[in-house]
């Protein structure tokens, strides 16, 4: 932290044999009076002494610039404050009110954490129920934008045919970041979540999946023009041979005799994906 690497290594690499800690030292020590060395260190131990101050109330808002210095966020600062008062601590240091704040603040979390992926999994299981009268639910899979899915395009298409639902195909891929992007902005919007669970199969098909096909699948793709032989590559010749297209994030929506109504490729507004999915209600 006092020693930048920069400045060590013309040190170390001039030396002309195996060197020992007091070469390492006689080289170093013209450097311990630079005034950008003696400053550096002065504030680091400034800083650092500011946590065994007296954590008082009245202290607090005189110490915010250092503690922001030191890595705190404003958040931070408030909280662990806040935390300090309902804890009527007998002169506490900065240094204990943040050990255990940090220690309380990381339970809380992760407590927190466990019960939004209990919310989800109950609303995954829902939704799943749903599904249960007409389809293979095993085929339902929980995707990253907290929904399920069908990852097999004949299976997701056989379901739909039997709800009587629209389709929307969305062609990903794991290494697409226009991809993620839409998940998290478009997808995990709630009106769009709502319009997919309440009328939709949802088909996510991964055309960068690497897992292999059964033997009995593998084949040429006049398409591609090359062997598919994996998830990934049968996805990707499915959106260019049948949908025209060869872009992720892609999508397609089909109404419920499996006709194409709309697609749309990348955008990070909802209210676009709402328009394009309201296409297939009805229709």
């Amino acid at each position: 932290m006092l020693c930048k690497p920069s400045m060590l290594g013309p040190l170390l690499s001039d030396l002309e044999h195996i060197p020992t800690y007091g070469d390492f030292f006689k080289k170093v020590e013209p450097m311990l009076i630079m005034p950008e060395y003696v400053s550096m260190k002065q504030n680091v131990f400034a800083l650092a002494a500011v946590l065994d101050k007296d954590a008082t109330a009245e202290n607090w808002d005189k110490d915010t610039r250092p503690l922001l210095e030191l890595g705190y966020t404003a958040e931070d600062l408030a909280t662990a404050k806040e935390f300090m008062l309902n804890k009527h601590y007998e002169h506490p240091t900065y240094r204990s009110v943040f050990f255990e704040y940090t220690s309380v603040r990381k339970a809380i979390e992760e407590k927190l954490a466990q019960q939004k992926r209990d919310s989800v999994a109950t609303a995954l299981d829902a939704i799943k129920t749903t599904f249960a009268p007409y389809c293979d639910i095993s085929q339902l899979k929980s995707t990253d934008y907290n929904t399920v899915a069908f990852t097999n395009y004949e299976a997701g298409m056989q379901c739909a045919k039997k709800m009587h639902r629209p389709v929307l195909i969305f062609f990903n891929a794991f290494n697409s970041v226009n991809s993620r992007k839409m998940v998290k902005a478009v997808l995990a919007d709630a009106a769009v979540k709502s319009m997919l669970e309440q009328n939709y199969v949802l088909i996510d098909l991964l055309c960068d999946d690497r897992e292999p096909l059964p033997k009995s699948k593998e084949h040429f793709s006049k398409a591609l023009n090359m062997q598919i032989a994996t998830i990934g590559l049968a996805n990707a010749e499915l959106e260019l041979a049948t949908y025209k297209s060869e872009y992720v994030p892609f999508f397609v929506v089909l109404n419920s005799v499996g006709k194409k109504v709309a697609t749309i490729g990348y955008t990070n507004l909802p209210k676009e994906m709402m328009t394009v999915l309201m296409k297939g209600i009805g229709k």
